[in-house]
């Protein structure tokens, strides 16, 4: 339980149960999976290639989606709420997962090529009318449409980006670094020394979209189309068992 403890802010040694410090951090996430439990490890491979020890740093349900409970605008979720439209002035959204320690990525295939600030935020990262991922403390941003990084400043960074483009948002908790790639090119290191082993500090995907601007996301459920040796989806993608057993991808 110790990364629970480490990565949400709590502290066993209060007295308090592990039934109870499970629903304060569900609460916190704000989802569940099917069973109504949050999913704090992933432990019984469920099929799947990657073992608990690949997966330790995960928080969240086997399933990533975006949590429309934390969004806030008017938006439109669609395809298995993998795919976000804004249809207000500034629209924000995490997803249901969160990392704390490791290598993860995730990719988001534009539908429009607008203003949007694609990355990582914790749950401390406010969403307002105007601010969004990368306008807080601890939230990261990559603008293609304004060629600008977003940590509470921006800065110049990456390429114009185009409908169609694939964005793949890399974030090392070992090196503290957030890279990104356009259409499998490397962009560079956009951020170094994040804060990383701090109590109630863990990351989710994030996005910020302005009016009409379109985006999916893509955690790990389908295979990526420019995967980074090294870097662990937060989805385990699906794989299936042969007449013998053996799991095949």
């Amino acid at each position: 339980m110790n990364f629970l403890e480490h990565a949400f802010d709590f502290n066993s040694k209060s007295g308090v149960s592990i039934s109870t410090l499970t629903n304060q951090i569900t609460s916190r996430l704000g989802q569940c999976d099917d069973n109504g439990e949050i999913e704090t490890d992933i432990t019984n491979k469920f099929e799947q290639k990657y073992d608990y020890a690949e997966m330790e740093g995960r928080l969240g349900p086997k399933k990533v989606v975006l949590h429309r409970n934390s969004g806030r605008g008017v938006f439109q979720l669609r395809e298995a709420d993998l795919e976000i439209e804004s249809h207000s002035n500034f629209v924000s959204i995490r997803a249901t997962n969160c990392v704390f320690k490791g290598k993860w990525m995730y990719e988001a295939t534009l539908g429009t090529a607008g203003v949007m600030q694609i990355g990582w935020a914790t749950m401390y990262c406010t969403f307002s009318d105007e601010e969004g991922v990368g306008d807080s403390p601890d939230s990261y941003a990559y603008d293609g449409g304004r060629i600008k990084k977003w940590c509470q400043a921006c800065h110049t960074y990456g390429e114009k980006w185009a409908p169609g483009d694939v964005i793949t948002c890399c974030i090392d908790l070992e090196q503290k670094e957030i890279s990104y790639y356009r259409n499998g090119r490397y962009l560079g290191v956009a951020f170094k020394n994040i804060r990383v082993n701090t109590p109630g500090i863990a990351y989710f995907p994030g996005i910020s979209l302005s009016l009409s601007e379109r985006c999916s996301l893509n955690f790990g459920s389908t295979p990526f189309s420019y995967p980074v040796e090294g870097y662990l989806p937060l989805q385990c993608p699906p794989c299936y068992k042969d007449n013998n057993n053996n799991i095949i991808n």
